[in-house]
């Protein structure tokens, strides 16, 4: 198909119609705000890739939102495995999607169905997610820990991110996040200490060392060591992408649909009646930390636990 003969009229490109209106959809000619590596392949979205970013923008908490700037849908014909990307050293504000994707997953290929929607819309979550731990690196008061500012294929410390990225609106839903969290020495290394704290009364495990060793596990077996999917096992910032993505998409997962949701933390958590077990506290309490974070909204929390957001 000619994509050329495609192109929506100008005004389908923003996102007027979702709750982050802020957010700017690039266009080919905009190739000088990508990497440089991606210049080449920016694409204008189709209207129907529009609608289905609406979708899943409208499924951010408030300080992700704020967060994410901009999204380019890049044809990484390539790497047709990946859906979507962020970039933790070049424009840190920035949701990469992949036009080109046919990315497998439990043996689904993204063509268009409302599985495969609602997989990229997860996608989005996550990666929307990233930018947001970004957002609030670039505020936070404390120098970075080894590592701490890196994604997992990057060892070592790596520049503070620009705050000058991101407006005004979004440096202050920041600052008020870090606030109220007490997050002076950085949300990652707060992220830890609340995983530790229910690893030492040995109500979660450790950070895997190679997360594809752990695919096979199941599901509910994440959960009880204090993750929301062997993936989100493998680091800390994973860790809060996983679990943000997958409570904020379920509503999505329809019934003909759930072969393809890897949310067992939500289900187990939404199975429980009465009080939170020991199993799943570590799981619950994360998700309140990213409900008082803005990373996720009080629909995503709910969606997830099935129960409204109150202190134990």
């Amino acid at each position: 198909m000619c994509l050329l003969l495609a192109f929506p009229a100008a005004a389908e490109f923003n996102l007027s119609g979702s709750q982050c209106p802020h957010i700017q959809v690039l266009h080919r000619q905009d190739a000088g705000q990508v990497h440089e590596q991606y210049r080449g392949a920016l694409e204008s979205p189709q209207p129907a890739q529009v609608r289905d970013l609406v979708r899943a923008v409208n499924l951010l908490g408030p300080l992700s939102c704020l967060a994410v700037r901009r999204v380019a849908f890049i044809n990484l014909a390539a790497e047709p495995e990946v859906i979507g990307w962020s970039m933790a050293d070049s424009a840190q504000d920035l949701v990469y999607l992949n036009s080109a994707s046919q990315a497998l997953w439990d043996n689904l290929r993204l063509d268009g169905s409302p599985t495969a929607r609602a997989l990229a819309a997860q996608n989005f979550v996550h990666e929307a997610s990233h930018v947001a731990v970004r957002l609030l690196q670039s505020r936070q008061r404390a120098e970075p820990a080894d590592g701490e500012w890196s994604d997992v294929r990057v060892k070592g410390p790596r520049q503070r991110p620009d705050p000058s990225l991101w407006g005004d609106a979004a440096a202050r839903q920041a600052d008020s996040s870090i606030e109220a969290l007490g997050l002076d020495r950085g949300v990652i290394r707060a992220w830890v200490d609340l995983h530790e704290s229910w690893r030492s009364k040995g109500l979660a495990a450790a950070y895997y060392d190679d997360a594809w060793d752990h695919e096979a596990t199941a599901e509910q077996d994440h959960a009880a060591n204090g993750f929301a999917s062997a993936y989100g096992g493998q680091a800390p910032i994973e860790d809060i992408a996983e679990l943000a993505g997958w409570a904020a998409t379920r509503p999505l997962f329809t019934a003909g649909a759930r072969t393809a949701y890897k949310g067992a933390a939500c289900e187990a958590l939404r199975a429980q009646a009465g009080s939170i077990p020991d199993e799943l506290a570590a799981i619950h309490a994360k998700l309140r930390f990213l409900l008082r974070l803005g990373v996720i909204d009080q629909a995503a929390f709910e969606n997830c636990t099935g129960r409204a957001a109150r202190e134990p």
